[in-house]
Protein backbone atom coordinates (compact mmCIF):
# COMPACT_ATOMS: atom_id res chain seq x y z
CA UNK A 1 0.00 0.00 0.00
CA UNK A 2 1.45 3.28 -1.09
CA UNK A 3 1.68 5.83 0.82
CA UNK A 4 -0.15 9.48 -0.47
CA UNK A 5 2.69 12.06 -1.41
CA UNK A 6 2.57 15.07 0.09
CA UNK A 7 1.22 17.82 -2.36
CA UNK A 8 4.14 20.51 -2.82
CA UNK A 9 0.88 23.21 -2.27
CA UNK A 10 1.10 22.18 1.71
CA UNK A 11 4.26 21.71 2.13
CA UNK A 12 4.80 25.59 0.45
CA UNK A 13 1.81 26.97 2.54
CA UNK A 14 3.25 25.12 5.93
CA UNK A 15 6.77 27.01 5.08
CA UNK A 16 5.08 30.35 4.30
CA UNK A 17 3.15 29.96 7.88
CA UNK A 18 6.49 28.90 9.36
CA UNK A 19 8.64 32.31 8.02
CA UNK A 20 5.51 34.21 9.43
CA UNK A 21 5.92 33.03 12.69
CA UNK A 22 9.10 32.90 13.10
CA UNK A 23 9.99 36.80 11.74
CA UNK A 24 8.14 37.54 14.96
CA UNK A 25 10.75 36.17 17.29
CA UNK A 26 12.68 38.21 19.50
CA UNK A 27 15.50 37.09 21.80
CA UNK A 28 14.08 36.29 25.10
CA UNK A 29 14.99 39.21 28.39
CA UNK A 30 17.54 36.92 30.50
CA UNK A 31 17.33 38.67 33.98
CA UNK A 32 20.32 37.63 34.71
CA UNK A 33 19.19 34.15 35.72
CA UNK A 34 21.68 32.00 33.64
CA UNK A 35 24.42 34.22 34.93
CA UNK A 36 22.84 32.82 39.03
CA UNK A 37 22.41 28.82 37.52
CA UNK A 38 26.03 29.10 36.14
CA UNK A 39 27.29 30.60 39.15
CA UNK A 40 25.79 27.72 41.21
CA UNK A 41 27.21 25.28 39.05
CA UNK A 42 30.59 26.19 39.26
CA UNK A 43 30.28 26.53 42.74
CA UNK A 44 30.98 23.02 43.66
CA UNK A 45 33.77 22.86 41.39
CA UNK A 46 35.18 25.80 43.26
CA UNK A 47 35.26 24.31 46.79
CA UNK A 48 36.68 21.08 44.87
CA UNK A 49 39.84 23.13 43.73
CA UNK A 50 40.15 24.64 47.01
CA UNK A 51 39.72 21.55 48.91
CA UNK A 52 42.56 19.67 46.24
CA UNK A 53 44.75 22.44 47.03
CA UNK A 54 44.56 22.41 50.35
CA UNK A 55 44.86 19.08 50.94
CA UNK A 56 47.88 18.54 48.00
CA UNK A 57 49.74 20.95 50.13
CA UNK A 58 49.42 19.61 53.52
CA UNK A 59 50.63 16.82 51.95
CA UNK A 60 53.62 18.13 50.51
CA UNK A 61 54.30 19.66 54.18
CA UNK A 62 54.56 16.45 55.33
CA UNK A 63 56.29 14.99 52.93
CA UNK A 64 58.83 17.38 52.82
CA UNK A 65 58.91 17.21 56.97
CA UNK A 66 59.52 13.73 56.70
CA UNK A 67 62.26 13.88 53.88
CA UNK A 68 64.06 16.03 55.95
CA UNK A 69 63.95 14.34 59.09
CA UNK A 70 65.11 10.78 56.78
CA UNK A 71 67.76 12.53 55.03
CA UNK A 72 70.60 12.06 57.39
CA UNK A 73 69.52 7.98 58.24
CA UNK A 74 69.73 7.85 54.15
CA UNK A 75 72.92 9.40 53.81
CA UNK A 76 74.38 6.88 56.02
CA UNK A 77 72.41 4.01 54.40
CA UNK A 78 73.73 5.07 50.76
CA UNK A 79 77.34 5.74 51.87
CA UNK A 80 77.90 2.76 53.22
CA UNK A 81 76.19 0.77 50.79
CA UNK A 82 77.22 2.28 47.61
CA UNK A 83 81.18 2.43 49.01
CA UNK A 84 81.39 -1.07 49.41
CA UNK A 85 79.87 -1.92 46.19
CA UNK A 86 81.32 -1.81 42.38
CA UNK A 87 81.05 1.77 40.63
CA UNK A 88 78.92 0.31 37.82
CA UNK A 89 76.43 -0.85 40.34
CA UNK A 90 74.99 2.60 40.59
CA UNK A 91 74.91 3.39 36.89
CA UNK A 92 72.76 0.22 36.63
CA UNK A 93 70.25 0.58 39.51
CA UNK A 94 69.85 4.58 38.56
CA UNK A 95 69.11 3.09 34.62
CA UNK A 96 66.77 0.47 36.31
CA UNK A 97 64.79 3.55 37.79
CA UNK A 98 64.71 5.49 35.30
CA UNK A 99 63.25 2.75 33.26
CA UNK A 100 60.80 2.08 35.39
CA UNK A 101 59.55 5.48 35.68
CA UNK A 102 59.18 5.83 31.97
CA UNK A 103 57.19 2.67 32.24
CA UNK A 104 55.06 4.06 34.73
CA UNK A 105 54.42 7.57 32.89
CA UNK A 106 53.54 5.96 29.35
CA UNK A 107 51.17 3.42 30.58
CA UNK A 108 48.24 5.28 30.34
CA UNK A 109 49.20 6.39 26.88
CA UNK A 110 48.08 3.14 25.09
Amino acid sequence: MALPRPCIKQFLRKKDMLDELLQYHQEPEDGGFSDQVLQKINQPDRSRRWILWMNGAIGAAFGIAGATMLTQPLTELTDSLFSQSPPWLSAVLATAFLLLFTWFLNEGRE
